[in-house]
Order: structure tokens, then C-alpha cells, then sequence
């Protein structure tokens, strides 16, 4: 009988824990946007779908909670 086996090495060894031998044991490491105005790390994922990030700016890109409302804030107190 001969042993047919499909997909990636990790089957059946943990899933997303590894996708190939020289990856073994590691987990990919997610990176963060950066605010555009401050330069700092977001709270949101680069692979977030725009439509659920918070403080994103079609268009423009993503801010930080304290760079969106510093924004939005002295906007209103112009107007």
C-alpha cells in the first residue's frame, strides 16, 4: 500500500506552527502599522482589512487613537 500525502509538512503537526522545514517551531511574527503623522506603532495589523480599522483615513492611511482625535479635534474647534 502506498501512503499519499498532500499539502504542507505541517499536516497534522500543529497547522500554522510552521509551513516548511527551515520554519519549524516558529510562528510568524504579525506586523503593526505605523502612524503616519507620529511614526509610531499602531495597535492595527498591516493584514487588517480596511474596513475594520479604527482611526484609518481612506485615502490617506492609518493614525494612531492620538494623532486621529488631535486631528479631528482642532478641525472642529477651526470650524
Amino acid at each position: 500500500m502506498e501512503d499519499n500525502y498532500e499539502g504542507s509538512i505541517s499536516m497534522g503537526l500543529g497547522g500554522d506552527q510552521y509551513d516548511d522545514a527551515s520554519n519549524w517551531g516558529k510562528k510568524e511574527k504579525r506586523e503593526k502599522e505605523i502612524c503616519l503623522i507620529c511614526k509610531k506603532e499602531t495597535h492595527v495589523y498591516k493584514d487588517t482589512d480596511i474596513e475594520m480599522r479604527d482611526y484609518y483615513i481612506e485615502g490617506v492611511g492609518q493614525l494612531c487613537q492620538d494623532c486621529y482625535f488631535d486631528l479631528y479635534e482642532k478641525r472642529k474647534r477651526d470650524h
